[in-house]
């Protein structure tokens, strides 16, 4: 895109993480962050937890997305970040992949990974 000016839209955020990862505090909670997202008249809010093939908490948190984001002006988006691992697939289940936002990003200190052509900048967006 060279030669074209692209702006970001500050009533948007598509990268946003909750509680239901090991690193984010107690209070980060998904009502929280939706809550904070309307204060600050974010319109759109994709919440993007840090999720594994293996994760086990999906179903609870998509469920806890779903019933908090009723009755909200803000648009609320279910999503996940996942890593891209070393041989290029997503660590993250295809059930979830296929129908939610997705962020997926190198996380690791792969410095030539065989894939990384596919993934220009280390990351990839996929839009449902």
């Amino acid at each position: 895109m060279i030669g074209k000016l692209l702006l970001m839209n500050i009533k948007e955020d598509y990268h946003v993480h909750c509680n239901y990862n090991d690193h984010s505090e107690n209070d980060l909670t998904v009502e929280n962050v939706i809550h904070r997202a309307k204060a600050i008249g974010l319109k759109t809010l994709a919440i993007t937890e840090h999720v594994r093939r293996t994760s086990d908490w999906v179903p609870n948190y998509l469920k806890e997305i779903e019933i908090l984001s009723n009755n909200v002006n803000v648009k609320v988006i279910p999503g996940f970040e996942a890593k891209i691992l070393e041989n290029g697939s997503i660590d993250c289940s295809e059930e979830y992949s296929e129908k939610y936002f997705l962020i997926a990003s190198f996380h690791t200190g792969l410095s030539h990974p065989k894939n990384a052509h596919h993934f220009p900048n280390g990351i990839l967006l996929r839009l449902f």
